[in-house]
């Protein structure tokens, strides 16, 4: 008995999600020809799918259309299989009838007379655009049942699924809800939240069918965060989508103008940082924090924010800040940078603008020696003059210091001084800047 039940509910569930996708439009212009055309005689013509007529075009008594024809014009949704087939049929009362061209009896029904043709056309898997036979054609039987002077048009396609989404939306952001429908379908959209019983319209019925429609998740009464929003999309004429479900989180803070950095203390040297201003805190007392932080450089091709890029984690790659700035954790070489984040439960990383992390001047300078004019006198020399394009770090009084074999500091202030009182000897000069740059070479 429980194998019998459990069969009897999995056969129902699946004629139920079966139900979901058993929906087609029917978009249609037809007018057929008025009786004086056609002498008075009687005309119909029938376009039926799934058994249904969507195009009936009937007359009982001669003459019972006007001068301008029957037109009829479909343009709505359908419950129902999308068709294998869609049947034709049309008929002319008996009588002769003379083909278009004037010569003749016509040859579209059996012995020339009145009578009616039946055709079925296939379909694709999603679209049918029916085509019309002219004299002796296959879908419409004669040239006289269609009116020459209107154009006609008669199509069908499946409505298909919404996407269901693939990670969940902050808040701030719009949803695009497209079926994909081969043309213009939705006539109104439907929404319902974890706060809501039931579902609403956002708006009133468009007054012309719409092939998309673009969601502001802000601009959603009842809509909370962290949440639940539901969309269907209502088609007319009682037909409806199936339900895409979205979980909605709160967004991460986004920086304010751009990253304050810090160059590096020498031009080698590779201790460069920055810190960024944040819109707004984090909510600590729920425990929000940034995570998956990251710096991107340039990779091979030596430009930034292009496909190669380097991405390098932050060290911790989680962090919380207090206020609105937070200051990356672990030091940089100067170079291009863009800071890549996200905070807790949002649905996607957020990138900075790129920013640039300098290096001061590099340090060069030369040094002079000027040999004793005597055995034993003391009155060598030694000038050290730092090259004015690599000044080094000058600050807004330039201090340099030099030793001599690794001894005493000694400082100056201009771009060059001399050791005097020098005896015989080798000694070994260092400069640096007043940040203890030195030369590189």
């Amino acid at each position: 008995m429980y194998s019998y039940t459990k069969i009897l509910i999995k056969l129902l569930l699946l004629l139920a999600l079966g139900e979901a996708n058993a929906q087609y439009w029917v978009r249609s212009d037809i007018t057929i020809a008025d009786s004086d055309v056609l002498g008075g005689f009687n005309t119909e013509l029938k376009i039926k799918i799934n058994g249904n007529a969507i195009i009936d075009l009937s007359s009982t008594t001669d003459g019972n259309m006007n001068s301008g024809g029957r037109r009829q014009v479909v343009n709505n949704a359908f419950n129902g299989f999308f068709p294998s087939q869609v049947q034709f049929y049309d008929y002319i009362s008996g009588a002769s009838i003379a083909p278009p061209d004037g010569g003749g009896t016509n040859s579209c029904y059996p012995d020339g007379l009145g009578g009616s043709t039946t055709n079925n056309a296939n379909t694709s898997n999603n679209l049918f655009l029916g085509p019309f036979g002219g004299n002796g054609g296959t879908y419409f039987g004669c040239d006289e049942i269609i009116a020459s002077g209107p154009a006609q048009f008669f199509q069908v396609w499946r409505l298909n699924d919404l996407p269901q989404p693939d990670k969940p939306r902050c808040i701030d952001e719009a949803i695009l809800l497209d079926p994909q429908n081969w043309g213009a379908s939705i006539r109104r959209v439907l929404y319902s939240t974890n706060t809501m019983s039931t579902f609403e319209s956002i708006e009133f019925i468009f007054l012309e069918p719409r092939s998309s429609y673009t969601v502001d998740l802000n601009s959603l009464p009842n809509l909370n965060t962290p949440g639940i929003v539901r969309f269907r999309l209502d088609y007319g004429n009682g037909v409806l989508s199936d339900i895409v479900t979205y979980t909605i989180t709160s967004c991460s803070p986004e920086i304010v103008g751009q990253p304050e950095t810090k160059q590096t203390t020498c031009n080698y040297s590779n201790d460069g940082e920055f810190t960024v201003t944040f819109d707004r805190p984090l909510d600590l007392d729920n425990g929000e924090q940034l995570t998956n932080i990251g710096v991107y450089s340039a990779g091979p091709d030596g430009v930034i924010n292009t496909s190669d890029d380097v991405f390098t984690s932050a060290s911790p790659p989680t962090a919380s800040y207090t206020g609105s700035t937070y200051t990356y954790p672990n030091p940089l070489p100067a170079g291009e940078y863009i800071l890549s984040y996200q905070a807790t439960n949002a649905s996607s990383d957020e990138l900075s603008d790129p920013f640039v992390i300098n290096n001061p001047p590099s340090l060069a300078y030369t040094i002079t020696a000027t040999d004793i004019s005597c055995f034993e006198e003391d009155n060598g020399t030694i000038t050290i003059t730092i090259d004015p394009s690599y000044a080094g770090n000058t600050g807004s009084n330039p201090t340099y210091y030099y030793t001599i074999n690794g001894g005493t500091p000694v400082t100056f202030d201009t771009h060059s001084t001399t050791i005097n009182s020098l005896g015989v000897g080798v000694r070994e000069i260092k400069v640096f800047d007043y940040k203890n740059c030195t030369e590189r070479l």
